[in-house]
């Protein structure tokens, strides 16, 4: 596995990770920066309540947020086939028709929304867990599913399953402390993937354990965050039990059999191979560095040349656009940060830049022959 070498040229200074005053300066001279600039395509958060979960925090916070082990937003430690441009194309001429080309514009919730709405619509909550990987691989898994049966079977797939039951996903760190993008994929494709509910409700095998919290937002009428990240818990390979747990529905060997998928892969890292992909089968898991700027991320498509790194995460995108007042391309991407960061949850992104790697680490599946 490549060792993540950190870059902290942070607007001409080494960024320190467990100074909150030096954080909090920094990010008032990002916002200032960018909200300067006339021709900025995106707007930073400025202070308080805009900046929700980060707040008056180091950023020791964001670091344990970036969940990708290794820090490497390309990896690929499976060893997964790469799906081509050509296979991609092939694959959307064979559903949409040989002379179909691809939209200028496409949302995977509204194409599906009548099948599968909801699913897609789903903005998680990571809580204060380093489980992006396992988070955002689970929402994917959770699209394509539905979209793969045109929504006559549908389930909310379990990140906890690969954070806590896939040994090679989170590696040696633990659970909240990072895993592997395309190793969940593999994990998916060879042994399946439980369901799983968000946290406080029992109607599926696996409860997501952690609440969704405040994230130092003064204004959020959810629970403040722990100020160290959560531990994962520890996986007994069966469904939950105890008071409210739906015992007699879910055995976790059958669960995990249900929602196998029948291959997995990376796609190549080119625009219009991840746009086919996600017109094809759904949307997709990326990965993308994180930096200082992106953290006071608050609308717009969002572009820089930053190499501030903190670390890696994984996202989920799930459709592009072009926004013509601030003459970008973009993806639409889903974020786990909850709905309170960014927009409602979302953010926007340059597309056909590889702004931040992303395009470049591009893991899915698909789902066996619909039934």
């Amino acid at each position: 596995m490549k060792l993540f070498a950190l870059s902290l040229a942070a607007y001409g200074s080494a960024l320190d990770f467990d100074d909150v005053d030096f954080a909090n300066a920094n990010r008032a001279a990002i916002a200032a920066r960018v909200n300067g600039d006339p021709s900025s395509s995106w707007v930073a958060a400025t202070t308080g309540a805009q900046l929700g979960r980060f707040a008056n925090t180091s950023y020791s916070v964001l670091r344990s947020l970036a969940g990708v082990l290794g820090g490497d937003p390309t990896e690929n430690e499976a060893g997964l086939p790469t799906r081509t441009l050509a296979e991609t194309s092939a694959a959307y001429a064979a559903r949409f028709g040989g002379g179909s080309s691809l939209p200028v514009s496409f949302d995977a919730g509204r194409y599906w929304s009548a099948q599968c709405g909801s699913i897609i619509a789903e903005i998680r909550d990571q809580s204060a867990c380093g489980s992006c990987y396992a988070v955002s691989a689970a929402s994917v898994a959770s699209d394509r599913f539905c979209i793969a049966h045109n929504g006559t079977r549908s389930a909310r797939l379990s990140g906890v399953d690969l954070m806590s039951c896939c040994k090679t996903c989170a590696g040696s760190n633990g659970g909240c402390f990072g895993g592997t993008p395309s190793k969940c994929w593999d994990y998916i494709s060879t042994q399946g993937i439980a369901t799983g509910a968000a946290h406080g409700d029992k109607s599926a095998c696996l409860e997501y354990p952690f609440a969704e919290c405040a994230h130092h937002d003064p204004a959020s009428p959810l629970p403040a965050c722990p100020d160290t990240p959560y531990n994962a818990p520890t996986c007994f390979w069966a469904c939950d039990s105890g008071p409210g747990a739906n015992t007699g529905k879910h055995t976790y060997d059958g669960d995990q059999a249900a929602h196998k998928f029948a291959t997995s892969y990376k796609v190549a890292a080119k625009a219009a191979a991840i746009q086919g992909e996600i017109a094809t089968h759904g949307p997709v898991q990326a990965s993308m560095f994180l930096t200082a700027d992106f953290e006071v991320y608050r609308s717009g498509v969002f572009t820089t040349t930053s190499t501030d790194y903190v670390g890696a995460h994984a996202v989920r995108i799930v459709g592009w656009g072009t926004d013509a007042g601030a003459g970008k391309d973009y993806w639409k991407v889903a974020n786990s940060w909850n709905d309170g960061w960014g927009e409602a949850g979302y953010f926007r992104i340059e597309r056909g830049a590889n702004i931040l790697q992303i395009e470049a680490g591009v893991v899915a599946g698909t789902v066996h022959a619909r039934k």
